[in-house]
């Protein structure tokens, strides 16, 4: 599965899952909770409307190979989040076919424990918290000659 996002400023496409090691923590896009208000009623409540809260994602990226190509990937992927930010242009992440429009608000560097190499922690901010797989659609007109009715009254 594929997991990338796409810069909302510039369009930039980083490939997360192949130029990174990649671990999503807190994300479980079947998992969702809906809020409502209501009023008393005799028996029970009447539901006046439904909401959800925004979702934010805590997700560790796992940077690895030599101490150049890691300030580069660091450096190339979080100017962009930054411009997204600062534009107010949402970037889109995308795990498989469905993504959520948002902004990298937080990040957290630090040394790996485990391997040679950098981990960061970040906080993804969707402030529409629904998961959105696009398709597109094509119509076309009908190679068919269009036939002329035949007059009934004549």
């Amino acid at each position: 599965m594929i997991v990338k996002y796409i810069s909302g400023n510039s369009e930039k496409e980083f490939i997360l899952n192949q130029n990174y090691e990649l671990r999503i923590k807190e994300c479980n896009p079947y998992s969702t909770s809906w809020k409502y208000t209501s009023e008393e009623a005799q028996y029970g409540i009447n539901i006046q409307d439904f909401s959800k809260d925004p979702i934010e994602l805590q997700i560790v990226f796992k940077f690895r190979g030599s101490l150049n190509d890691i300030n580069s990937n660091l450096k190339d992927f979080f100017e962009e989040t930054e411009k997204d930010i600062i534009g107010k242009q949402s970037g889109k992440l995308y795990i498989g076919s469905y993504y959520l429009a948002g902004y990298f608000l937080q990040k957290e560097t630090q040394p790996s424990s485990e391997y040679f190499g950098r981990e960061m922690t970040t906080t993804f901010l969707a402030p529409y918290p629904f998961w959105i797989n696009e398709k597109l659609y094509s119509f076309y007109p009908q190679d068919q000659e269009p036939q002329e009715a035949g007059n009934p009254l004549f």
